[in-house]
């Protein structure tokens, strides 16, 4: 007679153990998860900053060391100006140096040759309490005259050989309503342009309002695009109150509409950016050195209630980035900015960028003013 097999389960307890064991195995699984997963939350939020605040400083330094670029006209202290544009004309007929601060044109079109700014700004358009800075100049290669302008109050003719059939009017870089500089040298009128027409090939026209000045320009004179290129703080364009978070933003002036399809509007460059304070550097004794930094409200003023910029051969540029997600870092955190120790509770992760930017095209004729 054949016994039978003998079969045996598990038990109760070993059951119970065993899910134990498996249930420590995935808390054990989910906290390495969300443990990397906000590392990796963490390192990205500091590469974004990192990657935001090299990017800024990019963007700032390449438009400053371009500013107050005015050819042969930046070296002449006896070079006149003159301002036409419809309806803020100017003849003013000053000096190079007088003009450069001088703002009277248009209080919404600020005009800046060189490096101008706002200190500590009250305009609710921008962030209230961080600095803006305007630079400007000439922007792009001079085209020259075709024709001797015995009177500059008519159509001024150029030439480039860009210039095949009408349309290539459009790859220009003079176009309706922008501001333009047209200079020999001696003489530089800034004016702005109503429009252009083509001649013939590598020849074009440049129509204007009448000049207030009475000069004439030879072959020898050439045309430029000017531009002024303005740096400011605001709300991203992704603010919202849940999330809010402020950016960097470029707003190209290059003509003097305010309005309409052809005003200039401000593009956001970099988010994240939420305060931007500059000093000045400026020489007071013409040796290429700044003697010291100090904010805008430090430096003397013109007649106008403008400052003073005319010494200012370098800026020092300070940029307060933050992450655009929170609560990347828990509890508080401080930070020092500006000299001034700050504390923070939504968790961003935040850095401090500073840069020191030479204007290099006022280092080359320090010594002769």
């Amino acid at each position: 007679m054949k016994s039978k097999s003998s079969q045996q389960g598990i038990s109760l307890v070993e059951v119970l153990v065993a899910l134990g064991i498996g249930l420590f195995l995935i808390a054990g699984l989910i906290q390495l998860f969300i443990s990397s997963r906000q590392a990796y939350k963490l390192q990205d939020a500091y590469s974004r900053v990192q990657e935001n605040g090299r990017i800024a400083l990019d963007f700032i330094m390449q438009d400053a060391r371009n500013s107050d670029f005015l050819a042969c006209l930046r070296g002449n202290k006896n070079t006149k100006l003159f301002i036409q544009t419809y309806p803020y004309s100017q003849n003013k007929g000053e000096s190079f140096a007088d003009y450069r601060n001088d703002t009277s044109i248009n209080t919404k079109f600020k005009l800046t040759l060189g490096v101008s700014g706002v200190d500590n700004s009250t305009d609710t358009t921008v962030r209230v309490g961080t600095d803006s800075i305007i630079f400007g100049g000439i922007n792009g290669i001079g085209i020259p005259l075709n024709e001797k302008a015995e009177d500059i109050n008519d159509d001024l003719q150029f030439q480039d050989a860009r210039i095949s059939v009408a349309k290539d009017l459009s790859n220009l870089s003079i176009k309706k309503g922008n501001l333009a500089i047209i200079g020999d040298c001696n003489t530089m009128d800034i004016f702005q342009v109503t429009d252009t027409k083509f001649i013939k090939k590598g020849v074009f026209s440049v129509l204007h309002y009448p000049f207030a000045s009475s000069s004439s320009y030879d072959l020898i004179a050439q045309i430029y695009p000017f531009y002024s290129m303005r740096y400011y703080i605001d709300k991203a364009f992704n603010y919202v109150n849940s999330n809010p978070y402020y950016s960097l933003y470029r707003e190209a002036k290059n003509d003097l509409n305010t309005t309409g399809t052809g005003a200039n509007k401000p593009v956001e460059i970099v988010e994240g950016i939420e305060d931007m304070q500059i000093l000045y550097g400026e020489d007071t004794d013409a040796d290429q050195v700044p003697n010291y930094y100090v904010p805008l409200y430090q430096l003397n003023k013109n007649l106008d209630g403008t400052y003073n910029t005319e010494n200012v051969i370098s800026i020092r540029i300070n940029l307060l980035v933050a992450s655009t997600e929170m609560n990347v870092l828990s509890g508080n955190t401080k930070l020092t900015y500006n000299n001034i120790e700050k504390s923070y509770t939504d968790g961003r992760v935040r850095r401090e960028y500073s840069a020191t930017i030479a204007i290099r095209n006022r280092l080359t004729d320090r010594s002769a003013k």
